[in-house]
């Protein structure tokens, strides 16, 4: 299978080719986008990743990539944040916490994102609840340490049965 074009590719394929299900097109995609005029790419990305419909295959993995190219650009991006968050996806709600703990300093007040982490630190998903127990290590605020205390206990994963 030929990969698709990338180098001389126009913002919008790029921007498509983040729910490709080849990965090297994705991470070279991403690369791509990096160096073009970030507000293109950003203005790009704003009016696509809404229109995803969840169901049309690699959709989900299309937003876990946009919010990498979010980060990468340090552009932070808290509806997109919110909507991985919610994700059926353990991964994507994973990586999206490790974002929060990133953004922290960055995201919108109402945008709160040590109760965020309080939440996922009680999800069914071992991932998930360690992710937000390291992101909320990352955020330096008192208030953060709730996370990492409160989160909720598991049998058999060791680091706590002590």
């Amino acid at each position: 299978m030929q990969p698709p074009p990338i180098a001389d590719a126009p913002i919008h394929d790029l921007r498509n080719n983040l729910r490709s299900g080849e990965k090297f097109v994705r991470e070279q995609s991403k690369r791509e986008l990096a160096g073009r005029p970030k507000d293109e790419v950003l203005a790009a990305l704003r009016q696509w990743w809404p229109q995803l419909e969840a169901d049309r295959p690699n959709s989900e993995h299309g937003l876990y990539e946009a919010l990498g190219v979010f980060e990468w650009l340090e552009a932070p991006e808290p509806a997109l944040l919110q909507k991985l968050l919610e994700s059926k996806v353990p991964e994507a709600r994973a990586y999206a916490a490790g974002t929060v703990g990133r953004w922290a300093d960055r995201l919108p007040p109402q945008f709160d994102a040590v109760e965020k982490l309080s939440d996922l630190a009680h999800d069914e998903d071992p991932r998930v609840r360690l992710a937000a127990i390291v992101a909320a290590g990352n955020i330096p605020r008192p208030e953060s340490m709730v996370v990492v205390f409160g989160a909720a206990p598991t049998r058999g994963t060791g680091y706590r049965d002590a």
